[in-house]
């Protein structure tokens, strides 16, 4: 979940892609603590623990363990001001699970990029859903923080079907080529978006470098019907959403906590091909069992998420985010 601070294009850090059976992994990300600037050996131990990290603030809202006191904080100034986050960001990663579950079993996806992956969770990483619904489905992390790639490439071991890659996801043409033959790009990719996009600078929607210009960027240059999955939280209360991006960006030193309207995501998502049920509360899109809507908080905050489709050339409107998940399957 984590995105580069803004740069240039002539600034950008080189894409490296690291097969998970290496005996090392290496990478370059200018800006980023521990990234080098020539290929520096990536290890746990260069993790600046002074700031919060917004992957290891998530990991503290799921209830996991990779985190410090600064993340800590961090998460408990974020739950003060929303005091469902927590609820709210263990909806977001079951509804990415139930995506990716059924993408990969149901609709015959037999290829996923993680954009933005964070930490690894206590179960259900997107390898292992998509692996155990469809074996032999490749999976691709992609994230800029060297310490993230780390923790991946430690969690994935020898997973021949899974690619770890650094680099940042504003470069979608870049970190392409260096997935290249992983992948097969005459079939669709499932991209996932899940908490990546409020990493990136709030800006207008003719701003490259914001949500709505990667999403855009990425439909681009994705093969026809590509899914793509979408998910953050959202508030429509502008003082909650104002107070919320003042606490997070600070304590992330500006790389985390843009918190964005329904109608921003909405926007974000326009250049897909959405079917029923569309955007909205992650707890409506195909739950296991028959659910009520996800907890009201105080605060108005909620989770919400989306199922589109990349159109791609000559690709007809979409029903990837209706059940009638059946597009991706070869013959």
């Amino acid at each position: 979940m984590t995105a580069a601070p803004r740069t240039t294009a002539a600034q950008a850090a080189p894409v490296r892609a690291f097969p998970a059976s290496r005996g090392s992994m290496r990478m370059t990300s200018p800006g980023e603590p521990g990234g080098g600037g020539s290929g520096s050996e990536v290890r746990p131990a260069l993790q600046d623990t002074t700031v919060a990290r917004s992957a290891r603030v998530h990991d503290w809202l799921l209830g996991g363990v990779e985190n410090y006191a600064p993340d800590r904080a961090a998460g408990a100034a974020l739950v003060e001001v929303v005091p469902g986050a927590r609820q709210l960001a263990h909806s977001g990663r079951a509804f990415l699970r139930r995506a990716v579950g059924l993408l990969a079993g149901e609709a015959g996806i037999g290829q996923f990029l993680d954009l933005g992956c964070g930490l690894p969770v206590l179960d259900g990483n997107v390898h292992e859903v998509s692996q155990a619904a469809c074996p032999g489905t490749r999976v691709v992390y992609v994230d800029v923080d060297p310490v993230v790639l780390a923790h991946a490439f430690t969690t994935l071991d020898d997973n021949a079907d899974t690619l770890i890659v650094g680099g940042d996801i504003r470069h979608p043409g870049a970190i392409r080529e260096a997935i290249g033959g992983f992948f097969d790009w005459d079939r669709p990719v499932a991209v996932l978006m899940a908490n990546v996009l409020d990493c990136l600078p709030a800006d207008g929607a003719d701003d490259p470098d914001g949500p709505a210009g990667v999403v855009r960027d990425w439909a681009a240059v994705l093969p026809s019907g590509s899914p793509v999955v979408i998910q953050q939280m959202v508030c429509a209360d502008a003082g909650v959403r104002e107070t919320v991006t003042a606490v997070m960006t600070g304590a992330t030193g500006g790389r985390w906590g843009r918190m964005a309207t329904p109608g921003d995501l909405g926007r974000y998502a326009a250049p897909l091909h959405i079917g029923p049920p569309g955007l909205g509360d992650v707890t409506r899109w195909r739950p296991d069992s028959p659910a009520a809507p996800g907890p009201l908080c105080p605060s108005g905050a909620a989770a919400w998420g989306v199922v589109g489709r990349a159109p791609g050339a000559g690709s007809p409107p979409g029903t990837v985010g209706d059940g009638g998940l059946r597009s991706g399957r070869g013959p």
